[in-house]
């Protein structure tokens, strides 16, 4: 779904720094995993999600703040928190 954005552009010219999915149609899709996906695409630098299962545009967050980077590793998208299930809305 996401890759039909680009629209047969690449990524040198195209970024989208946040996607949020709402409406009946949608109701399934968990824009956390999509905002994921935007990264793993390469359409996106960050994704920053938070409770209760709402995506913030990483420069709202960030902006003007000193901020602390530590790689770490993560469960699987599909996985969700500590690896108990998928990722519920």
């Amino acid at each position: 779904m996401l890759e039909s954005l680009l629209d047969n552009l690449t990524t040198e010219r195209l970024e989208i720094d946040m996607v949020e999915f709402s409406g009946i149609e949608f109701r399934h899709v968990d824009n956390r995993v999509m905002s994921l996906m935007l990264v793993q695409l390469g359409l996106s630098g960050a994704a920053i999600s938070g409770p209760p299962a709402r995506c913030f545009q990483p420069s709202e967050l960030l902006r003007k703040r000193a901020i602390l980077v530590e790689r770490g590793s993560f469960p699987p998208s599909d996985q969700g928190q500590h690896g108990h299930g998928p990722l519920r809305s």
